[in-house]
């Protein structure tokens, strides 16, 4: 079976291509922190209601996100810092905006709380592995590679940021058929299966081998 980077891989190629466009001084970790930095706006805007605004930089923040990876590798510019903050980016930008988005999208409030839960539990299970196996090798070298994400949680970003797009699409036409239709494929397709996708990664990252590498 194919790897998520092997069924991506053509896209990422094109992606990488724009990376001599950008100037030697800018590092991959740069996006990634502005990926950060660009949540609470966001999430600002999304709150007091212009939807339009909160659509447009979450779509800028996703784009940073399949950016600034693809960058790394391309400029062998890799690092633990970047794998740490990397997940933690996606995971402030989903959860943040789902929650805001519960009231006024009429979200299911129990498959967010499940997503958030599991999303934790994703971000606490690297340090998880790193400290078992500085218990299991002491003098073993955990390189950054060890903390990158696997094909479950790489999959699991594109129903959970288009739950938030649908979502927050769906506000703009908030009288209208049409968000009904945008908030039923939220709730009932992009929320299962960003929980599903999430569990699954989860269960990846504990399983015997997992807790080995």
């Amino acid at each position: 079976m194919q790897t998520w980077t092997e069924l991506t891989k053509g896209a990422q190629m094109q992606i990488a291509k724009l990376s001599p466009f950008f100037p030697l001084w800018l590092k991959p970790n740069h996006l990634t922190f502005l990926r950060l930095v660009l949540v609470l706006p966001t999430a600002l805007l999304i709150w007091q209601g212009f939807y339009g605004l909160g659509l447009i930089c979450h779509l800028f923040g996703w784009w940073l996100d399949l950016f600034d990876g693809i960058f790394a590798r391309s400029r062998n510019q890799t690092s633990r810092l970047g794998a740490v903050l990397d997940p933690l980016s996606d995971k402030c930008s989903v959860i943040s905006a789902l929650w805001l988005l519960l009231a006024p999208a009429h979200l299911l409030w129990f498959l967010v709380a499940a997503l958030t839960v599991v999303e934790v539990l994703l971000f606490l299970a690297r340090p998880v592995k790193y400290v078992l196996k500085r218990m299991k090798e002491p003098e073993a070298e955990v390189k950054a590679d060890s903390f990158k994400a696997n094909d479950f949680g790489k999959l699991k970003t594109i129903p959970e940021n288009l739950a938030v797009i649908f979502a927050l699409i769906a506000l703009l036409f908030e009288s209208h058929t049409l968000f009904y239709v945008l908030i039923g494929f939220v709730n009932y397709l992009f929320l299962p299966l960003s929980v599903f996708l999430a569990l699954a990664s989860l269960a990846w990252h504990f399983r015997k081998k997992g807790l080995k590498s």
